[in-house]
């Protein structure tokens, strides 16, 4: 996509947040910073538009905020997989390739300059093989750090904040560091026709700081 276009749809976005021309569209999508628990317009599928795509983010102590799909990018990486670019109503950025997070800025603890190596496939996942996580997590100061991970299925976790899917249908992974016994990030995915599709996934970029998000559409919110 041409930064230009990609100019153009930020712009229109923030257009539809400003004046409220779109109707619906001004109330649902949301701010992270301003996610209330007690004020979750994103569960009302009558605010939700066909023509968008939505991710719905959550943060820990938080309430939850609908980000609206800005643009698809195609990564540097040896899968040239394709990175999504989600948008809130502050403009925060939240990056995905393949639902794995890949960027968070304009939050409280941001993620920059993410690069990962030799990412595995989901259809191909070997525990045995590696693969390289890189970046920059920016809170108070800003601190590079450089891992190696592996991804291997794991059990139902025993507290999501998944909804609108039966945790029991979904095939469960989590990215583990070689240097650790716990997962760092953990991720449910569907069995399609066309191969494992990312549904939802989870992450703590500090201690402090936890994110979780899962796409959204009418008929997720309609099933609650």
């Amino acid at each position: 996509m041409s930064s230009s276009l990609a100019l153009k749809i930020i712009l229109g976005l923030c257009l539809v947040i400003i004046t409220g021309c779109a109707g619906s569209t001004q109330a649902i999508i949301g701010s992270l910073k301003l996610a209330l628990p007690n004020n979750d317009v994103t569960l009302n599928p009558a605010l939700l538009r066909n023509d968008y795509r939505y991710l719905r983010v959550t943060v820990k102590g938080g309430g939850a905020a609908l980000l609206v799909l800005g643009y698809q990018d195609k990564t540097s990486g040896s899968n040239h997989q394709l990175t999504e670019v989600w948008y809130s109503a502050d403009l925060e950025v939240l990056r995905l390739t393949a639902g794995r997070l890949a960027g968070l800025t304009g939050t409280q603890v941001q993620w920059k300059n993410i690069e990962y190596v030799k990412t595995p496939i989901w259809d191909r996942l070997d525990p045995n093989i590696t693969f390289m996580q890189n970046g920059t997590v920016v809170s108070d100061v800003s601190k590079t750090f450089s891992k190696s991970l592996y991804t291997q299925k794991i059990e139902i976790p025993k507290q999501t904040r998944l909804l609108g899917k039966d945790p029991q249908k979904l095939i469960w992974y989590g990215d583990f560091d070689v240097h650790a016994n716990f997962p760092t990030a953990v991720y449910a995915l569907s069995s399609t026709r066309d191969g494992l599709k990312p549904v939802y996934g989870e992450q703590c970029l500090s201690k402090e700081f936890c994110i979780t998000w899962q796409y959204w559409d009418e008929e997720t919110a309609k099933s609650l």
